[in-house]
């Protein structure tokens, strides 16, 4: 399989919704936050490339204008993609003031990493399955047979009626391949003798509360193993650059408590920028290796819904409760969810869009 931070945190999260989005392939409206958030996160790295700042904000409202027409805004609340759109310059503002004052040389302003993960050579069932007749098929199983229990791995010595010796397929067979992790990094930089990896987010937490959550967050452990692998260069850790940007809710019950409305606010006034370093041992980027290979592994289980094991229960179950209203925000396939899978509900949601680890996957299976 070919894993990446985002599919392995929406697996982790909830079966069901990894499913929803990488096999059914469908997905719901983007919220305006993820829109702010992506236009942001582009327009830095390019501000961090070329040091050209106008190009930067340029950029970004290319980003912000792609992603803002999957938005459910009305015509009738145009007006609120101009409030939007004026936020992320102002975060990207805030962001160059404090930027410019920084002592680190960029290394490489981003890093797209591809790498195998160590003693994990199977049969790749998204490259080839079989069917409950025996049926050689190559490419990803479609959804529903996954459902139904019809999805068997060709190589399974368990199972004699699907089972294919790969040397039978000539040299042998190209689905016997490793896991693959892969993904796209922020910045590496070199700051104080030592080298980093340079994150930046926007939250509507702060203080404390926020750079708890890092001591032991993933995804920047996965970027830093991905970027030790491919390119051998060993980041000590990363630097989380913040850019504090509270929610509308926040903001009205700030403004709530003013006396005079005219000395309201907008969540314009509150954008503020924070750092912390936060450093990674060897033991941390073993324990992601192991995390990512088993998420992997799992995943295949999975679509192997034919298997005695998977027989007895069904596969990507979905797993109810903080998945279903994270970041404060009913999740994509919650009406699906209630609706016991109901095809209606998915007849209104939009077609996810490829991306490059999908790319990648077709790539796979086109050698055989």
């Amino acid at each position: 399989m070919i894993l990446n931070f985002s599919r392995s945190k929406t697996f982790r999260l909830c079966k069901r919704k990894a499913f929803n989005s990488h096999h059914r392939g469908v997905e719901g409206e983007r919220s305006m936050n993820l829109v702010d958030g992506g236009a942001f996160h582009h327009g830095v790295a390019v501000g961090r490339a070329t040091k050209d700042w106008s190009l930067a904000r340029i950029e970004a409202d290319k980003i912000f204008a792609e992603d803002a027409a999957k938005s459910a805004i009305p015509p009738e609340q145009i007006y609120v993609l101009e409030e939007h759109r004026d936020l992320v310059h102002k975060m990207l503002k805030c962001f160059e003031e404090q930027y410019e004052h920084e002592v680190y040389q960029i290394i490489q302003p981003e890093v797209e990493f591809d790498v195998e993960l160590p003693n994990s050579k199977h049969s790749c069932i998204f490259i080839h399955w079989m069917d409950e007749d025996g049926h050689h098929h190559w490419g990803e199983p479609p959804a529903e047979l996954i459902l139904a229990h019809k999805v068997f791995s060709p190589h399974d010595i368990r199972h004699p009626k699907h089972y294919i010796e790969p040397s039978a397929l000539g040299a042998g067979c190209p689905c016997w391949i490793s896991h693959r992790l892969v993904g796209k990094t922020d910045a590496v930089v070199a700051w104080n003798n030592n080298i980093w990896l340079d994150e930046y987010k926007t939250t509507s937490i702060s203080g404390q509360q926020f750079w708890d959550q890092w001591q032991m967050d993933v995804q920047p452990t996965v970027y830093i193993y991905g970027i030790w692998r491919s390119l051998g260069i060993r980041p000590r850790g990363f630097l989380l650059n913040a850019i504090n940007k509270p929610s509308e809710a926040q903001v009205a019950n700030w403004n709530s408590k003013r006396k005079d409305p005219k000395t309201n606010k907008s969540i314009a006034d509150y954008i503020s920028y924070s750092r912390e370093a936060f450093l990674r041992t060897e033991e941390d980027l073993k324990r992601v290796e192991r995390l990512m290979l088993q998420t992997a592994m799992e995943w295949e289980e999975e679509v192997l819904s034919g298997s005695e094991r998977m027989q007895a229960r069904t596969p990507f179950q979905y797993n109810p409760g903080h998945a279903c209203t994270l970041y404060n925000r009913k999740c994509d396939y919650y009406s699906a969810c209630l609706a016991h899978d109901e095809p209606g509900e998915f007849a209104g949601m939009a077609r996810r869009q490829k991306d490059y680890v999908d790319e990648k996957l077709v790539k796979l299976g086109e050698v055989k």
